[in-house]
């Protein structure tokens, strides 16, 4: 897919456009009656953009992420930005990602390598 945010992020920012908050159960149970609240407390998203200056005061300064990665990132951080693609994007700090999520067939490659997650 092909994002338009009309946005490029600068220095210790990342863009990320945040998973969409489930409105209705498997059920058919409205599970939230404000959905633009509730989207302030998605706490995963895929990166669209890094900024240059990301992770440059960290030793080694290496990324903690790229651009396509899922992440998992600090719950109510951040500005809204409506994209002109008409998502809803957010612009957060280096410092707020806390993980990558991995999927389960990388999962299954670090389980047979003995690596604990």
């Amino acid at each position: 897919m092909t994002y338009k945010p009309g946005v490029r992020v600068c220095g210790k920012k990342l863009l990320i456009l945040p998973d969409a908050v489930e409105e209705k159960s498997a059920g058919g149970i409205i599970l939230n009656t404000n959905p633009d609240k509730e989207q302030h407390g998605v706490v995963k998203g895929l990166v669209i953009d890094v900024g240059s200056g990301c992770w440059s005061d960290q030793t080694p300064a290496q990324p903690w992420c790229k651009v396509g990665d899922r992440i998992v990132f600090g719950k109510f951080r951040g500005n809204f930005h409506d994209g002109d693609d008409g998502l809803k994007y957010r612009i957060i700090s280096d410092l707020d990602v806390i993980g990558v999520l991995v999927d389960e067939d990388e999962l299954q490659k670090l389980s047979n390598l003995g690596e604990v997650i």
